[in-house]
């Protein structure tokens, strides 16, 4: 069998595809949908590009024909009715948005009120992919509403379907939800064995999603371990967590996807493409979502600090750094352990302080940031300065000044001589300190001349 369709010696492929879109009054942005280009339509119907077999049965699908009818037209010979009536780009759309709208209740937990919507969905004529992605979710809803029969019967004929529209990412999506049917119904090795062709599947390449692996491992252990199988559960819940914690991390698991997506982009599989791209996009999203959340704390720590409500501002910047590592954002822990470090100092908590500004002074020094490095030495030297230690304390005074001159940071040079100034009036320099004190008025009116 060969991987493109063939043209007949009557009627090139193409030229059958137009007259059937012709006679079904739909325009090439009609047929390609969102599964093709309106540019790779055209050039299949003009003979530029032969499809693929699975090509040809979706467009045979969204030309509301089999794959037998699409192939018997001939010039002057009449399109065979849409079997099941014609679906309108409008219904379909239609039924797009209420597939997203049980998605949407599956996800809140509501499988019940997402069966009610989904059910009716079946007698509305929706393509074989559509069928596909319906019994897929009517089998994720039975399976939370614990009904293992109807969870069975439809993921079975979700898989079928799925095959015959050579979609292995949906038939495996599909062979999880099987296999979570026959856990439900105690029957431990059907379920074991379906997520073993899950797992196979996934070793062959035909399913690359790393969220999906992690789900397939997690149940794999589940089960393993229900039928005696300890060494083997051990492996395989091992391995979840593993993706689990690489999962926490929105921006890795953004790249990771943007890798697939790039994957199918060369091997011209661009529904994959677009799915693998959506949430990529995602999960930057979530990160940077993330990261304003924990610099919001940070923030908010910050102020309350300078208010003097010193409980509060504790609070806020110990959630800030948790949130900061569980998402692995260096540079938002080393900001929040800056600033905790400064606020264990007003606290007399000396041992604390040093311990944390270490912690920030380590990351920010593995960071190409010399803006956070100066200001996490501005802490170090008020650490230093509390532990009596009054050499190193001025040498890493003037360090982190000299870096904040380099990178031009006027308004943070203003601060860091400022402090710098009350460092040496207590240490007795008040020539040198008075200084320095003018070093920091002029920083600030150059600040304010830029602004």
């Amino acid at each position: 069998m060969t991987d493109a369709v063939e043209a007949t010696p009557n009627v090139p492929i193409g030229q059958r595809l137009r007259q059937a879109r012709l006679a079904r009054n739909l325009t090439q942005s009609e047929v390609a949908a969102s599964e093709y280009s309106v540019s790779y339509i055209s050039a299949v119907e003009r003979g530029q590009i032969r499809p693929s077999l699975g090509a040809l049965e979706r467009l045979a699908q969204r030309l509301q024909l089999s794959v037998a009818d699409l192939l018997s037209i001939e010039p002057g010979v009449t399109v065979p009715p849409a079997t099941g009536g014609y679906v309108s780009t409008f219904a379909r759309d239609d039924i797009d948005a209420q597939m997203q709208e049980a998605n949407i209740l599956i996800r809140q937990g509501n499988a019940a009120a997402a069966l009610e919507i989904l059910a009716p969905l079946a007698e509305r004529s929706p393509s074989l992919r559509e069928q596909a992605l319906l019994k897929w979710r009517l089998a994720f809803c039975y399976n939370a509403l614990r009904r293992a029969e109807d969870a069975r019967r439809e993921a079975q004929e979700a898989i079928q379907l799925a095959d015959r529209v050579g979609d292995a990412d949906l038939r495996e999506r599909a062979r999880l939800e099987l296999s979570l049917a026959y856990s439900l119904a105690q029957k431990r090795q059907a379920a074991l064995d379906q997520l073993r062709l899950c797992l196979e599947a996934i070793e062959n390449a035909a399913i690359l999603d790393p969220l999906f692996r992690m789900k397939v491992m997690f149940y794999l252990g589940g089960e393993s371990w229900a039928l005696g199988e300890q060494e083997a559960a051990l492996t395989y819940l091992r391995e979840a967590t593993t993706l689990a914690d690489e999962a926490l991390d929105p921006e890795q698991l953004g790249l990771r996807y943007s890798q697939l997506a790039a994957a199918a982009r060369s091997q011209s599989n661009y529904r994959s493409v677009r799915t693998f791209s959506a949430r990529s996009l995602a999960a930057y999203e979530d990160a940077a979502n993330r990261r304003v959340m924990a610099q919001t704390h940070t923030r908010l720590g910050r102020v309350l600090a300078h208010t003097g409500d010193h409980g509060a501002a504790l609070t806020e910047l110990e959630l800030a750094s948790q949130r900061a590592e569980q998402q692995h954002d260096a540079h938002g822990l080393a900001e929040a352990q800056r600033n905790l470090a400064s606020l264990y100092l007003a606290q007399q908590r000396t041992d604390d302080a040093a311990r944390t500004a270490e912690q920030a002074l380590t990351l920010a020094e593995a960071l190409n940031d010399s803006t956070l490095l100066s200001e996490v030495q501005l802490a170090m030297a008020q650490v230093l300065e509390a532990k009596k230690d009054y050499g190193n304390a001025e040498r890493t005074f003037e360090q982190a000044i000299e870096g904040l001159k380099q990178a031009n940071a006027l308004a943070q040079l203003s601060d860091a001589y400022a402090l710098f100034s009350e460092f040496l009036e207590r240490r007795g320099q008040s020539r040198k300190a008075l200084a320095v004190l003018k070093q920091a008025w002029n920083a600030r009116e150059q600040a304010a001349a830029v602004r």
